[in-house]
């Protein structure tokens, strides 16, 4: 059977979340409420240590989930031994401290079911579900609890309406950071890695919405909410949404614990055609990455060599080319 090919099928979003997670006891339980399938389990290639800039006697063990007929929008959960390890966002983190990947978005087509769902299988709600009405778009939105502050949130499209499977969750889809600063992150994903925006939207005086995330009190001060979404070519699918508050709170910035090996969402894997001709782009606007390019046998994707990027708010962005 070949193996799946993000390129060659055309896809430029990003192909998987990786979450770092301090055992594998709760995948299961995913497993059962998503309806999603395993794509792989066993520990990762040694070569990985490297790009994670790892010490040699450090293990990594994985499980790939992926919903059913799809290849792309995966989560891969590893575990990672030997090493001191620190959540990236900590289960106290307000949802305007700054930092490392915040929310990993999936869709359903029955939120309540959904819920239900993932509360049994040992992922709770953060806050329950709301509503929100926008005209010509109505949804409900629920954030559920992960391993390790790891926030999963599930939108359920009701307007116009959308063709899902009934039961389950649909692929990744989106990613949300919260940023300090939205012109520097829109620069180094417009401008460094070519990225396209797909949504740009301000939000002034009182939000709604907000209440998805805490009491609205906790946001006395806000005086207005700036978002921009960007993809590798201007869609919605693989995508990375970019958050900034302006007023507010002031929270806590954890940009410098999101790398490996730290512990929730930790990363987010892009196929790309010409790896070579990426990071010599990113170098032009002054981006070195992370760690040196690595070969090296990534399941399912196969023979890839990788590179990981961070943004200025610490994500840690890796991008593979399929080697043949």
């Amino acid at each position: 059977m070949a193996r799946p090919d993000p390129v060659r099928d055309g896809y430029p979003g990003f192909c998987e979340v990786v979450v770092s997670v301090g055992d594998l006891g709760r995948v299961a339980g995913f497993a059962r409420a998503s309806g999603w399938t395993r794509r792989f389990a066993g520990p990762a290639p040694a070569e990985l240590r490297a790009a994670w800039g790892l010490k040699p006697h450090a293990t990594i063990t994985e499980e790939v989930l992926g919903a059913p007929g799809s290849n792309v929008g995966l989560i891969r959960f590893s575990r990672i031994e030997g090493v001191p390890q620190l959540p990236v966002r900590p289960l106290d983190a307000a949802p305007w401290d700054t930092g490392g990947l915040w929310l990993v978005y999936t869709r359903a087509a029955d939120d309540d079911a959904a819920c239900a769902a993932l509360a049994a299988g040992g992922w709770p709600t953060v806050r329950g579900v709301h509503g929100f009405d926008f005209g010509e778009l109505e949804v409900r939105e629920v954030h559920h609890r992960g391993p390790d502050g790891l926030t999963l949130s599930v939108i359920e499209q009701r307007r116009p309406p959308l063709a899902l499977p009934a039961t389950g969750l649909t692929p990744a889809f989106n990613a949300a950071i919260l940023v300090r600063d939205l012109d520097a992150a829109r620069r180094f994903f417009v401008d460094a890695l070519g990225f396209k925006p797909w949504m740009e939207v301000d939000w002034d005086g009182d939000n709604p919405g907000l209440a998805l995330l805490a009491d609205l009190s906790a946001f006395a001060g806000v005086r207005r909410v700036r978002t921009v979404i960007v993809h590798p070519t201007g869609e919605n699918l693989g995508s990375v949404e970019l958050i900034a508050f302006e007023g507010g709170p002031a929270g806590r910035d954890f940009a410098e614990r999101a790398r490996p090996p730290n512990l929730g969402a930790l990363a987010l894997r892009f196929a790309v055609a010409d790896l070579d001709a990426l990071l010599a782009r990113l170098a032009r606007h002054g981006v070195l990455p992370a760690r040196r390019p690595v070969t090296l046998d990534l399941e399912p994707w196969g023979p890839v060599r990788l590179a990981p990027v961070q943004s200025p708010d610490g994500a840690w962005l890796e991008f593979f080319q399929p080697v043949s």
